[in-house]
């Protein structure tokens, strides 16, 4: 919990103390008893909710307590605290999901609870309780929808109660009918004459007889609050029993009656004191000081004596430092307060802004301001600490402060201006950005010499990323090198995301030089400022240009050097940590290493799902669905491919769209099905190839050969190859189609050229698979040649170790994979389904699967029949 001190307000994470006066209601918390997933108490201000769970708390080791408020309506807010709220039992926990929380992007709630819901379930744990107090202040369907979501995949571990005051908008109907909910009302709640009499037993000298004990039950329908304020009022007074048979009315009257009754009972100086702290949620010695102007240590006191006095007065930690009031009683005490003085209300909560502000509160300080109707106090305070917030991934609860501002209010500040921006566009609205900027600018010269080279800085980083979600690739590339100008050196969150996007808008340009060095300087900078999180996302950058120039090695040392820092934070679930295994898989797959590139392009797949990354999932299953390709896998590889192109046109981005439909046209040409690549062809071939688009480009040349049209295919390939030289990208895919281009003219002296090209590649970097992917033509062209002959002969030996497994499987009616012939091999063996999971290294409901695959494949009805079929086939040689 230490790291998080700065960030989680202690207060809300601790059981309030149970009061010295208890009411036992065994028969209450026996229904707490865990069943199901989640309890729900749901009952009226006062009725003891909060009391009872006190004291269901106060007797288990094992609950974990979260008391929310309004400011938990902001999603990551909610989520932070609520691992913390864990974290009070097992520190350990939820530090996966709390890397996501604070990284630079703001994740979804849901990609959090996931990391949390699987660190939960991994670890061995004692059963935890969780409670959700006053649930009733979240009013944020985000919340509401995240919450259910999570309660549907609560490992057995963990149960949650949820207390709120109003029945909240989860899925109560079907956690009832799947037996996960427990409830308890406000009838179960209620006093009955027994518990009554024994409240006002420890209150009373002189007890009432029992006619009075049952009227009084029956009249206040056993609501505690009322009850304890009755009991008080009657607290040394000599006509008890004729004082409380004449309570009447609704519970809205008697908490009135009452209140003013306790109230016209104290002295002057405790009534000042109650009316001006009613203003704050939470209470403290040096916070009351300074609502009253007293002299420090005095509101300290005061609480002490309020306390015993059992002044609805509740303590928030074991120290009694913090306090609040009861609900019921801080609504009377600022209804009167506005009765007696209209002013005085926002005189106080001013002060409780000054306050929170001093002590690093922001949340606090900007909510009583706003409450305050100080919007110029709330404007001030969120120009100075807004970008701190947006910082930690608070931007919606930014944007909330800033939609409850007057508009004039934003079009007085500069800074308030862009963080308006920066609050759009880190929740990806971009609608309104330029406007905000326009104000900023505007606005610019009324701030100090200092601050407007700040500002103008801003302004131009936001800019250069708007121009990028505009798809203006080159405009953001040229305006991020121009922005960098007018950063200050030490300026590293701005320095940060500037090279971020430089190497991204770089890379997409075909400007890999740019692009390296603003990943190198985007990793260096991360690194001194500490970052980690945003060093990974640079790694995973740099990775990939390296790969894009063809630096197969130095892009896989790279991946793995972000794999390895990313375990030794423990960081096994992050975003960029998706991408990092994606490059690495493509890597593998390169160098043929089929079965690493299936784990990597798996483990992609699943942080995709668990963070909700559209493109992280498009490239996983791209990647899987080439490698199942690879591996003979058709109805798999159409599965993944059809998977991809679904992540990509939910994503709403062309460019991963058109790299799955040119990866989809690729395998086609593989297996000759060159209907399907016409198809394709015929919607792209208006386009303007760029030497990026790689794939998309080589498979179009390639099926210009395929059709007969190797003198278009060489049109279209030398102009890329040339810009391929010129910004150092990776050539080896174009030498592959010029060779087969020219040997298509049956023109062997330039295709054996070309092909010396790429064997020189491929030697140093153990590029493969592009060859193995390209066909026969190139077999022959490879048996042809002379030079690079160790690299030629594994290349021919691997192609003709494919051809023949493929040949030997598509004669089937669904061909066998690379797994699947080998599990075969292992039954003709003899060996049982555990012998071949230990010599593989898999699960037995893994070899089981396989077998069943295989029987349905080969059509046999027994092991020994498909053994007997395999051979007959050729598969087993």
């Amino acid at each position: 919990m230490s790291d998080l001190h700065q960030l989680v307000l202690l207060t809300k994470l601790a059981a309030p103390q149970t009061p010295s006066t208890l009411v036992e209601r065994q028969h209450v918390l026996e229904r707490l008893a865990v069943r199901g997933r989640v309890t729900l108490i749901t009952a009226s201000a006062g009725s003891g909710k909060t009391t009872l769970l006190s004291a269901m708390a106060a007797e288990h080791q094992r609950v974990a307590w979260l008391t929310l408020d309004s400011n938990d309506n902001d999603a990551i807010r909610f989520a932070r605290y609520l691992i913390a709220a864990l974290q009070t039992l097992e520190p350990a926990l939820g530090r996966n999901a709390m890397a996501l929380l604070n990284g630079l992007q703001q994740p979804a709630i849901e990609a959090v609870l996931t990391l949390l819901i699987n660190e939960i379930s991994v670890a061995q744990l004692a059963p935890i309780v969780l409670v959700l107090d006053d649930y009733h202040w979240i009013d944020t369907p985000v919340v509401h929808t995240a919450l259910a979501w999570f309660i549907d995949q609560l490992p057995t571990q963990l149960h949650l109660i949820i207390a709120s005051r109003t029945v909240p908008p989860l899925p109560l109907g079907r956690w009832r009918g799947r037996g996960y909910l427990s409830e308890i009302d406000a009838n179960m709640l209620r006093f009955n004459s027994a518990e009554t009499a024994q409240l006002l037993r420890q209150t009373l000298s002189d007890l009432p007889d029992q006619a009075t004990i049952d009227w009084l039950t029956e009249r206040t329908e056993g609501w505690v609050a009322g009850l304890q304020l009755a009991a008080l009022s009657a607290k040394d007074r000599a006509n008890v029993q004729q004082l409380l048979s004449g309570f009447s009315g609704s519970h809205r009257y008697i908490f009135d009656y009452l209140a003013e009754e306790v109230l016209d009972r104290l002295d002057p100086a405790t009534v000042e004191f109650l009316l001006a702290t009613s203003v704050a949620e939470r209470l403290t010695g040096a916070l009351c000081d300074q609502l009253l102007d007293w002299q420090p240590g005095t509101g300290a006191q005061m609480l002490v004596q309020l306390e015993a006095a059992q002044l609805f007065l509740v303590a928030l930690d074991d120290e009694r430092r913090w306090y609040r009031y009861h609900h019921l009683f801080a609504e009377f005490l600022r209804f009167r307060l506005q009765q007696l003085d209209p002013q005085a209300p926002t005189e106080y909560l001013q002060r409780a802004s000054a306050w929170h502000a001093a002590n690093n509160d922001l949340n606090t300080a900007i909510s009583y301001s706003l409450a305050a109707n100080d919007h110029q106090q709330a404007t001030n305070l969120i120009a100075q600490f807004g970008r701190d917030a947006l910082m930690r991934g608070e931007a919606l609860s930014v944007r909330n402060w800033l939609a409850r501002l007057p508009a004039s209010q934003l079009s007085q500040s500069s800074h308030l201006a862009l963080i308006a921006a920066w609050s759009q566009l880190l929740t990806v609205d971009i609608l309104g950005i330029e406007e905000h900027l326009n104000q900023a600018s505007s606005l610019l010269a009324a701030l100090p010499q200092a601050e407007q080279a700040r500002a103008k800085a801003e302004i131009a980083t936001i800019e250069a990323v708007l121009l990028r979600f505009g798809d203006n690739i080159e405009h953001s590339m040229r305006h991020s090198q121009a922005a960098l100008e007018l950063v200050e050196h030490d300026d590293l969150v701005l320095r940060g995301i500037l090279l971020g996007n430089l190497t991204v808008s770089a890379r997409l340009t075909g400007n890999l030089t740019i692009a390296v060095a603003a990943a190198s300087d985007a990793v260096t900078i991360n690194q001194r400022s500490g970052n980690t999180f945003a060093m990974l996302l640079a790694i995973a950058d740099l990775g990939q240009i390296q790969a894009q120039q063809g630096d197969l090695r130095k892009a896989a040392a790279t991946y793995r050097r972000g794999i390895e820092l990313a375990s030794e934070r423990g960081w096994h679930q992050v975003p960029a940590l998706g991408l990092i295994h994606v490059g690495l898989g493509e890597v593998c797959y390169e160098w043929n290493q089929l079965e690493q590139a299936q784990t990597h392009a798996e483990q992609a797949i699943a942080i995709a799902q668990i963070n909700g990354y559209l493109d992280i999932a498009t490239d996983g299953y791209r990647l899987r669905a080439r490698v199942e390709h690879a591996n003979n896998e058709r109805r798999n590889s159409q599965a993944s491919i059809e998977q991809a192109l679904h992540f990509a046109q939910r994503n709403n981005v062309g460019r991963f769209v058109n790299e799955v439909q040119a990866t989809q046209a690729r395998m086609a040409l593989i297996l000759g099905d060159l209907a399907t690549v016409r198809r394709w062809a015929q919607s792209v071939q208006q386009t303007a190839w760029q030497w990026q688009q790689v794939s998309a480009a080589n498979t179009y040349a390639r099926w210009l050969i395929a059709n007969n049209e190797p003198a278009q295919a060489i049109q279209l390939v030398q102009p890329l190859l040339q810009q391929t030289l010129k910004y150092g990208g990776n050539r080896l895919e174009w030498l592959l189609s010029l060779a087969l281009a020219y040997a298509a003219q049956n023109n062997p002296k330039p295709a054996q050229t070309q092909l010396e090209q790429a064997l020189a590649i491929s030697a140093h970097e153990g590029a493969l698979r592009c060859f193995l992917d390209t066909g026969p033509v190139l077999a022959q062209l490879l048996r042809e040649g002379t030079s690079y002959a160790a690299q030629r002969a594994a290349i021919v030996a691997a192609m003709l170790q494919h051809s023949s497994t493929a040949s030997a499987a598509q004669r089937l009616n669904e061909p066998l994979s690379e797994r699947e012939i080998e599990v075969l091999k292992l039954l003709a063996l003899g060996h049982s389904n555990a012998e071949i999971a230990e010599r593989l290294i898999i699960a037995i409901g893994t070899v089981k699967r396989h077998v069943n695959n295989l029987l349905g494949k080969l059509n046999a009805r027994s092991r020994t029949e498909a053994v007997a079929i395999a051979r007959d086939e050729g598969l087993l040689h």
